[in-house]
């Protein structure tokens, strides 16, 4: 063995993540393994510079295809939230393997192409072995169904979660450099560990796994989908990420969730087609007008519900009023929310949400608008008060309550409704204050 490769196995050696942090979740909150996890971290960084060196003077073909996919897979695994990386790790991790196409530029003149040609080797040797071993769901080939099958873990030993942590970064490492062609020639090794991810019980692998199907679904064409057959596994999938509403750390997995769906209910169904529509209302109802009750006070999910209802419009148009009373009444609840309340910050956002939201309502529903004219005037105004009042410096926010008010006034002459006394009503309280708002 030349004296490169021997050194080449000692880094990689000295990169491998030791078993004690295997089963953290995140970041360390214990005294002694968070100590451990430091140190780890301080080693690892000196390795993956020690690394990039070595892969600098490894001129002349010195390291083979498979070492260069051992150097992509151990760094891959440092990209990400675990608790044995963090963000410099991340850094010197893609750095290093940035420096990989030094070796051979003409064969590898990006990253992302030499990724391409290693792809389907990296996921049928070092991500498909991962999720086979540790993870209860398969996918039947040809019915593309999830099939629950028996697993040989013991549920008391976690250590077995790092296994996935790393199969997982390794999967979506990859998958951020492949395009519509090249997943479809490994579409059968990227789709069961995705589905097996997004079907744990952890919310941070179940977040993960809808993250990559995501983007999957951004760079798939319809054809991929039709052939496989994995439409309704995908919808399935993800409808029951969509129930996840009950939790403040539920918010990554709720809004990468209804990101994932809407694309894939636009990749999967044809514009203005009854099974569209009836998708679209699905996640309407069940999972944004019901999400409404159940999301309580809890300020960041009701942000995302909010911030869905735009697209809906956008697809359903006037089925909207089928639902436009409860909808005007959350969306003015929010608004009518204190900024005294909670977190300011947090409240603006509510705001802001709840007014595009809003503005998009009155846009689709505006033969029905007038029945709600006081109540909607009453809400803004409520909103613009409290901007003016902390001096809120959100020019966005102040634009769109505008906006509403124009609009509102519109529709109102639009169906020969009179909306000139309620705003008179407020001019006279405080003229000042509301005549920007108002004209």
């Amino acid at each position: 063995m030349s004296s490169i490769k021997s050194e080449l196995v000692k880094l990689l050696e000295r990169l491998r993540v030791p078993t004690y942090l295997s089963f953290v979740d995140g970041y360390a909150t214990d005294t002694d393994i968070s100590r451990l996890a430091n140190t780890f971290k301080i080693q690892a960084e000196l390795a993956l510079k020690e690394l990039q060196t070595l892969i600098q003077n490894a001129t002349d073909n010195k390291l083979d295809d498979e070492e260069i996919i051992q150097i992509i897979v151990t760094c891959a695994t440092f990209i990400g939230e675990e608790s044995w990386t963090n963000s410099d790790l991340n850094k010197s991790a893609i750095a290093t393997i940035n420096s990989l196409i030094t070796l051979q530029p003409k064969r590898f003149p990006t990253v992302t192409r030499m990724i391409q040609i290693f792809s389907s080797e990296i996921l049928e040797k070092y991500v498909k072995p991962v999720f086979l071993k540790h993870t209860p769901v398969n996918v039947e080939k040809r019915s593309g169904k999830l099939k629950k099958q028996p697993v040989d873990f013991d549920i008391g030993n976690e250590s077995w979660r790092g296994e996935i942590a790393k199969g997982s970064n390794i999967l979506r490492w990859c998958i951020l450099h492949l395009k519509n062609a090249e997943i479809g020639k490994t579409i059968g090794l990227i789709i069961p560990p995705t589905l097996s991810l997004i079907d744990d019980y952890n919310v941070n692998f179940k977040t993960r796994g809808v993250s990559i199907l995501d983007h999957l679904l951004k760079e798939l064409t319809p054809d991929i989908i039709q052939r496989t057959g994995l439409g309704e596994v995908f919808h399935e999938a993800l409808s029951r990420c969509l129930t996840y509403q009950n939790e403040e750390s539920h918010v990554s997995l709720l809004r990468q969730s209804f990101s994932a769906i809407i694309s894939l209910i636009s990749l999967i169904e044809k514009p203005n087609s009854e099974a569209r529509f009836i998708k679209y209302e699905q996640i309407l109802s069940n999972n944004v007008v019901r999400g409404f009750i159940f999301s309580g006070d809890k300020i960041v999910i009701r942000i995302i519900l909010l911030e869905q209802i735009p697209n809906l419009s956008q697809e359903l148009g006037i089925v909207m009023v089928k639902y436009l009373g409860e909808l005007i009444q959350t969306i003015c609840d929010s608004l009518q929310v204190t900024f005294e309340f909670t977190n300011k910050e947090q409240i603006i956002g509510l705001h802001y949400a709840a007014a595009k939201g809003l503005e998009k309502v009155i846009s689709t529903c505006w033969p029905r608008i007038p029945q709600y004219k006081g109540r909607i005037l009453k809400s803004v105004a409520t909103s613009w008060y409290q901007v003016m009042r902390v001096e809120v410096n959100n020019n966005m926010l102040k634009k769109s309550l505008c906006n509403i008010c124009q609009l509102l006034k519109l529709v109102c002459v639009q169906n020969n409704v009179n909306i000139k006394k309620d705003i008179q009503a407020l001019l006279e309280l405080d003229s000042e204050m509301f005549e920007p708002l108002l004209n």
